[in-house]
């Protein structure tokens, strides 16, 4: 079976679960669905030259997101995930390690297992995912990388009117990333600190509903 007939075919059996084909980078096909207000679920599939189907599954909250990426000096990529799991993390240890691939045999079968593995791995993980007292649960289970969890968990604590833990956690990323080397990244976070924390100790400051 070639390429695109089974993402083809993956792509129906995620329509039917109430999901979106979204634009294609490369060999990376996005799919969302909506999961609440300003909140979305993301499945990204790459399938490398080995026929190997790598599944990653994402929250994006985009409160979060609209303070962070300009913090993080990024653009504010609608594909730009919160929290974000492999498929096969979240199978792994309870089953082994777990592959899926093209061209070793009946891909239909493939299709078919990737779908049920998306429905009993991913869909609950989502369903775990859905407010921001959830990331910062995911966020302690390392569901994001760790120069973004950085930004991410004031930022959330912010948003959840705890402004005094969000500032502690600003002065403790700063405290951990000076015994590392001076590289752009941290510069730019500690910028982001020191606005920030300034933007919370103001009296003028209303903290979100």
């Amino acid at each position: 079976m070639s390429v695109p007939t089974f993402v083809e075919g993956l792509t129906e059996g995620l329509r039917d679960r109430g999901y979106t084909p979204q634009a294609r980078s490369g060999s990376v096909f996005a799919f969302s669905r909506p999961v609440d207000e300003g909140v979305t679920a993301w499945l990204h599939l790459s399938i490398n030259r080995a026929g190997n189907i790598l599944t990653t599954v994402g929250v994006r909250f985009d409160a979060v997101q609209e303070i962070y990426a300009p913090a993080a000096d990024e653009a504010n990529n609608p594909q730009r995930t919160t929290l974000f799991q492999p498929l096969s993390g979240l199978l792994w240890p309870a089953e082994g390690y777990q592959s899926w691939r093209l061209g070793q045999g009946d891909d239909e079968a493939v299709r078919q297992r990737l779908l049920r593995d998306i429905d009993r791995a991913c869909e609950p993980w989502i369903a775990r995912r859905q407010s921001l007292h959830a990331v910062l649960e995911g966020l302690d289970e390392n569901e994001s990388d760790v120069w973004s969890a950085g930004y991410l968990r004031p930022i959330v604590l912010h948003l959840l009117g705890r402004d005094a833990e969000a500032v502690a956690a600003l002065d403790a990323r700063v405290a951990a990333i000076a015994r590392e080397p001076d590289y752009p990244v941290a510069r730019t976070f500690r910028a982001f600190a020191r606005q920030y924390r300034a933007e919370l100790a103001s009296p003028s400051e209303e903290t979100p509903a």
